[in-house]
């Protein structure tokens, strides 16, 4: 495989002095050489030769070289003496060996011509060394155009090039930095506005602000708030654009758990049961892997993904998937429940409520009912210290008991 690669590239590299689009004949006396550079463009070669400086020396050297050994080759056929015609004849060797050497520099010298005047015929003549190097090589001059090219003055150049960009670069991501705190303040405008539910317009105003803040720059955050926004007004195909448009963007584990948890909601509400799953599933795995090293942080997430799919099974009529969802929501909040209780009893019960309704459906009467009233137990208690929050689940509560019944 090695051989066979190497040959690959050797062949390759070939093809770069005869592709097609270019018509090059360089014979043994390199009197003819003309390119056609496929833009209508011809570069006569001979020229070039003929004016070198370098060529001529080179040419030079051969001439005197084939005169050497002529010369030679006559006085080797003149000697008598064996061992003196032996001598010849290696002097004679050593002459044809040397010739050949500078024959193939001679040759490279002619292939290097022809690629450097490709070079010069297909690049942007747009600087003035670059003007004067062409210059000097049309003219055959190519050690002149060499020094034109002078690489200290140019590494000058380049360097303070670099530094500008570099100084630009800076500047601009001072400019991207303060757009960032402009996308961040019109997305928590628009959170404001969408909390004002005194205004008529808050929705629209809430959008408004939404699309100002994308306008000066997307993040993950003002994505999925705006998802969250239009998901919440029922607007749950465009909700799924931009959350999806937030998960194309570089995500930490637990943005991207979310959001997939988010998305897994919205395809249900479409009744996209596939895209659901699959988005609830990936959202499972991650903070799986999450709970591990920060469970405080996770745990409430793990919790009402569980849940999440516990309904989701069970509108699939998968109802061992759908139970083992829901007790390990309730495994989860029972655990959180005991350390804040203020927090995480009301989600207690309410996954009570919905593991109650889950038995009551598959006929689990006993169960159902020993759920439920856990649930009525806990309302009763939390209304009398906030009746307005939490006489909606004492109701709906209430109300599964009396079917129950």
């Amino acid at each position: 495989m090695k051989n066979l690669l190497f040959y690959s590239l050797i062949f390759w590299t070939a093809a770069l002095a005869a592709q097609p689009g270019n018509d090059i004949t360089v014979r043994d006396d390199a009197k003819v050489g003309f390119i056609s550079t496929g833009t209508g463009a011809n570069i006569n070669v001979t020229q070039i030769f003929g004016k070198s400086p370098e060529y001529a020396e080179l040419k030079k050297r051969l001439d005197g070289l084939e005169a050497a050994i002529a010369k030679k080759a006559d006085r080797c056929e003149k000697y008598t003496d064996a061992l003196a015609k032996e001598d010849c004849r290696a002097e004679l060797i050593a002459l044809n060996a040397e010739r050949g050497s500078v024959q193939k520099i001679e040759t490279r010298f002619r292939e290097d011509v022809i690629r450097l005047a490709e070079t010069f015929a297909t690049i942007p003549i747009n600087s003035e060394r670059l003007r004067l190097a062409k210059q000097f090589f049309d003219e055959g001059k190519i050690r002149e155009a060499d020094n034109v090219l002078n690489a200290k003055e140019m590494q000058a150049e380049g360097d303070a090039l670099l530094a500008k960009k570099a100084r630009e670069q800076e500047a601009l991501q001072l400019t991207d930095s303060l757009l960032r705190v402009k996308a961040d303040e019109f997305a928590l405008k628009a959170r404001l506005k969408a909390t004002d539910y005194g205004d008529s317009l808050r929705y629209d105003s809430a959008v408004i602000y939404f699309e100002q803040s994308r306008r000066y720059g997307e993040t993950v955050e003002n994505l999925s708030a705006f998802a969250d926004l239009l998901r919440e007004s029922n607007q749950t195909l465009q909700s799924i654009i931009y959350y999806e448009r937030a998960l194309e963007m570089p995500l930490s584990d637990s943005e991207n758990a979310n959001l997939c948890m988010n998305l897994g909601i919205a395809y249900f509400n479409i009744q996209k049961m596939a895209e659901s799953e699959e988005r609830y599933l990936r959202s499972l795995e991650i903070n799986e892997r999450l709970v591990e090293s920060i469970p405080e942080q996770v745990e409430p997430d793990l919790a009402k993904l569980a849940s999440n799919l516990g309904v989701f099974y069970f509108s699939t009529q998968k109802m061992t998937e759908s139970e083992k969802m829901y007790l390990r929501s309730l495994e989860i909040y029972e655990r959180l429940a005991k350390s804040n209780p203020e927090r995480f009893e009301i989600y207690k019960a309410k996954i009570c409520l919905n593991l109650g309704s889950f038995y009551f459906t598959i006929d689990k009467i006993p169960e159902a009912e020993k759920l439920f009233l856990h649930t009525l137990e806990t309302c009763e208690r939390l209304v009398k210290g906030n009746p307005e929050k939490f006489e909606p689940d004492l109701a709906m509560t209430a109300a599964n008991l009396g079917n129950l019944y």
